[in-house]
């Protein structure tokens, strides 16, 4: 599980790709691989779910 952060609004987002350039499904730019950080917390994980793009309000 991978968790990149949206350079432009800063809302978290969560998938299985880690190689692939996602797009904000909120604000529409693309958020590249140098967008990704740690997951460091069970919730993260909890909260990604499964398949591309999920986000979640933290």
């Amino acid at each position: 599980m991978t968790k990149r952060i949206c350079p432009n609004c800063g809302r978290p987002w969560y998938s299985l790709d880690t190689t692939n350039i996602w797009t904000c499904q909120e604000c529409e730019p693309a958020i590249t691989p140098d967008a990704e950080v740690p997951l460091m917390e069970k919730e993260d994980y909890l909260k990604g779910g499964i398949g591309h793009g999920r986000q979640y309000d933290e």
